[in-house]
């Protein structure tokens, strides 16, 4: 039976171009259920895909209780830290305590001289040195008497002084010898007078020769004594320049201890200083403390929250990167259904041209034949060629046997090889290999179909 019959045609057309249409907008309307399908199929929230992103990447505001504290974090990230009040006022406590024994004991704050402009006392790092260097250089007895022999010393080997010592010890040894020269005078006067021979002078001697050799004595034990005088007097000035010596070594000595004792002290005083900044130091970080305790309990939170905010902004861009491809493939949805219209509109267009010319001869192909005539009409088929490489405007007419129908336009390939001789209706050689593949041949690099192993029947239009 043949597929048309001339005096159909029309209503034939209206019922292809119905079904044309039919089956364009059941192509649009699964593209679009595809589309809809998949957002579904992935978990994809109705709605707003800003306010989706939005809504998996916004920071999650949390607060921390524990012994410290509590901390308490906004949306917009700020956080709020507040210590509990026996934590603050211990944090107070030693915050106040490390600034006032740091301003006092080390910068001397308030501790030194009036400042005549404000009436306020100065800062005086050093308060209380100048005092402890005037406890430490009192003089004791040691150094008063000290003082009074420097300020008697002489040097004793000076001619006047050595002079002065040797007649004083002098002196002093006459005053001893004397009573016993007096005593051998009375003695001898004595024996002169026993002898009747007082009052005896000789022109050698002066006197008696007894008198003579007394005073004889005396005058050398005089000159002894001078000599032992100056010896001792030398001994003595010697014994005093040692003592001098040893004295002005002592003062050095005294000297020396004061100086190194004023340098411990102002050492002391410096340690003391420097352990006070360290306590000062200490009692000004243990002050903060209980606020890094409270970060410390926070920071697991924080750990949490971070993961929290990756994972959200993970899913925010699987979300973008979602709502991307899902807008991507409506677009794609949208183009391909206005391509569909404007191929089924380009093919109304055609059938309504041919509808409003001369009706024309139609004639059947029936597919026997190899690539030869066949039908009622005596058309002679194209020689089989049906690459789709050679055709353009390629619109589904119907169906024949189970393979699709088409019209198309032969290319510019398609008119160098001759096929625009011919009429541009049939199968597609490609779908027809997927399938049978028997009934495609290859020659000169593009496929023809044997229509007689199809078994179909077309109309032609001439």
């Amino acid at each position: 039976m043949p597929f048309h019959t001339g005096s159909n045609l029309g209503l034939i057309n209206a019922i292809g171009a119905a079904g044309q249409i039919a089956a364009t907008e059941s192509a649009i309307s699964r593209l679009r259920d595809l589309g809809a399908e998949g957002k579904e199929t992935i978990g994809m929230p109705a709605g707003s895909l800003y306010d989706t992103v939005a809504g998996a990447t916004t920071f999650k505001p949390f607060s921390v209780y524990s012994l410290p504290g509590s901390v308490t974090t906004t949306g917009t990230g700020g956080t709020t830290f507040a210590l509990s009040p026996e934590q603050q006022a211990l944090e107070a406590s030693l915050r106040t305590g490390g600034q006032s024994l740091y301003d006092i004991g080390i910068m001397g704050r308030g501790q030194g001289a009036i400042d005549p402009a404000t009436g306020l006392p100065t800062d005086d790092a050093r308060a209380g040195q100048a005092d402890l260097i005037s406890l430490l250089e009192q003089p004791g007895y040691r150094g008063l008497k000290q003082d009074e022999y420097m300020q008697a010393f002489r040097d004793p080997f000076q001619a006047p002084a050595l002079a002065a010592g040797e007649q004083t010890l002098f002196d002093r040894i006459r005053e001893i010898r004397m009573p016993e020269e007096e005593r051998a005078r009375v003695a001898l006067q004595q024996q002169l007078v026993a002898g009747g021979r007082q009052g005896l002078q000789t022109a050698q001697y002066g006197g008696s020769p007894e008198s003579f050799a007394l005073n004889k004595a005396i005058e050398e034990q005089k000159s002894q004594d001078a000599i032992a005088a100056m010896n001792f007097a030398r001994q003595d000035a010697q014994l005093l320049a040692d003592a001098n010596l040893r004295a002005i070594q002592e003062g050095r000595a005294d000297q020396e201890l004061g100086s190194l004792t004023r340098l411990r002290a102002l050492q002391q005083q410096a340690q003391e200083k420097q352990i006070a900044g360290q306590i000062a130091e200490s009692m000004i970080a243990g002050s903060y403390r209980p606020t890094e305790a409270l970060i410390a309990q926070t920071q697991p939170s924080l750990n949490l929250a971070d993961i929290a905010t990756v994972a959200g902004r993970q899913l925010g861009g699987y979300g973008s990167e979602l709502g991307r491809a899902a807008l991507d493939y409506d677009l794609g949805a949208e183009g391909a259904a206005v391509n569909l219209r404007n191929q089924l509109l380009q093919g109304l267009f055609g059938m309504l041209t041919q509808a409003n010319q001369p009706q024309p001869t139609v004639n059947v192909i029936t597919g026997t034949g190899t690539g030869g005539t066949g039908g009622t009409g005596g058309f002679t088929w194209p020689g089989g060629l049906s690459d789709i490489r050679l055709k353009e405007n390629i619109t589904q007419i119907g169906t024949s046997n189970g393979f699709n129908i088409y019209s198309w336009k032969w290319n510019k390939k398609g008119i160098e090889l001759g096929a625009d001789k011919y009429p541009a209706i049939g199968v597609i050689a490609q779908e027809v290999q997927e399938t049978r593949p028997d009934a495609v041949i290859t020659e000169n690099g593009y496929l023809k179909v044997d229509y007689e192993k199809l078994d179909i029947q077309v109309s032609i239009l001439h």
